[in-house]
């Protein structure tokens, strides 16, 4: 699911409402992290998330980190499809909840790593049979 819908944040993470907001708003690029009082915990992980990082990280990676702070998961995690594509998600500790998930090719996504991993790993094996067989035919 793509549509941040605040209620269903509210619900999911058990924030209240003006949180779960901010975090819609936060993912959908309408507030940017970095302008949020360093004081909170989303402003002061998007900034230490920049200082840490020797060249400067994608939009995307920031919000991600600050998202992570504002919704008490446990880290930003994710996997790569190759150097130039993969995803990023906001641990909840359970595969199968819904998070925030960055996907470089789909942009922001509210569903289950798990669920998208399946996704994957479906979609992979199927490009496996379109290909040549063992003999090149």
């Amino acid at each position: 699911m793509s549509v941040f819908d605040p209620e269903t944040v509210a619900r999911d993470f058990d924030l209240d409402l003006d949180t779960a907001r901010l975090a819609c708003s936060i993912a959908r690029g309408d507030c940017d992290p970095l302008d949020l009082p360093e004081a909170g915990a989303a402003g002061a992980a998007a900034r230490r998330r920049v200082r840490e990082c020797y060249h400067r990280p994608e939009a995307w990676n920031v919000a991600l980190y600050a998202l992570d702070a504002l919704l008490g998961t446990f880290g930003v995690e994710g996997w790569a499809r190759s150097m130039r594509s993969g995803v990023s998600y906001c641990n909840t500790g359970d595969t199968y909840a819904p998070t925030f998930v960055y996907d470089t090719d789909e942009g922001w996504l509210y569903c289950s790593w798990g669920d998208l991993a399946e996704v994957e790993a479906a979609r992979e094996r199927d490009d496996e049979h379109d290909g040549p067989d063992f003999w090149g035919a």
